[in-house]
């Protein structure tokens, strides 16, 4: 069994990686062994590695996430709850998101930007669905 290989003392001094495998090895089947053997390299730490990336940022005008804040009151425009928190200023946190994405040609606008909650915000990254997409933008225009 190739788990057995991680089980191993060095120095007369088990890994912190020792504990964790023993939890998980009586789990271990033939079918399940790349899925355990996953597992366990994820409790090693990552290799040293470098990439080097090129980003593109987009100036954004400040006054528009103040107006777009003032606007929510402490409200997410998206799920209509209150702030999660509030900022070390006692403000409540929202994050602006801008409904049609800058590098698509969006605008930098309060029409174009929504106050969410971290969690909106995130979904709205991961889903952009279509129905949240309409009630922002109609939010974003009328104030309501």
């Amino acid at each position: 069994m190739v788990v057995e290989g991680y089980i191993e003392e060095k120095d007369g001094i088990f890994s912190k990686t020792q504990k964790f495998v023993e939890e998980i090895l009586p789990y271990y089947t033939e079918e399940n062994e790349e899925y355990i053997e996953n597992m366990i390299d994820f409790g090693q730490p990552a290799p040293k590695s470098k990439d080097t990336r090129t980003t593109t940022v987009y100036n954004r005008n400040s006054g528009v996430r103040e107006i777009v804040r003032k606007r929510a009151e402490g409200i997410c425009e998206l799920c209509e709850k209150k702030a999660p928190f509030n900022n070390p200023k006692g403000e409540p946190f929202l994050e602006v998101h801008h409904i049609d994405y800058l590098c698509d040609n969006g605008h930098d606008s309060p029409e174009n930007a929504a106050a969410l909650c971290p969690n909106c915000h995130r979904k709205m990254h991961i889903l952009n669905d279509s129905e949240d997409v309409k009630k922002l933008k109609k939010k974003a225009k009328t104030g309501n």
